[in-house]
């Protein structure tokens, strides 16, 4: 009886864990936008998100964000990174020229 008290005991802190380490990533998730809203306004973050061609990138990321909190980690973390990919396209530079600096 000790040995199998000692195998649940295994899987039941693996699960905590696991529990754990979703909650963290919600929690970094959040904090995120919090930043963002703190940095450029609450106003101009929605305005951010919810612009009529970010809709599709606001859906997957906040998506990803709910499929997490629902237990399956990894699906809502490719979900949320499609989004941010999306969402921030336009800041990445187009023709892969790294900025110059002019002295």
């Amino acid at each position: 009886m000790g040995c199998l008290d000692r195998i649940y005991t295994t899987a039941s802190q693996k699960t905590d864990v696991k529990q754990q380490h979703n909650t963290c990533v919600v929690f970094r998730r959040i904090l995120f936008i919090s930043g963002l809203a703190c940095v450029i306004g609450l106003q101009r973050t929605f305005f951010f998100f919810f612009q009529r061609h970010k809709i599709k990138a606001s859906v997957a990321f906040f998506g990803g964000i709910t499929i997490v909190l629902m237990g399956w980690p990894m699906i809502g973390m490719i979900a949320e990174i499609y989004g941010f990919l999306l969402l921030f396209s336009c800041e990445f530079p187009k023709d892969g020229a790294s900025p110059r600096i002019s002295a």
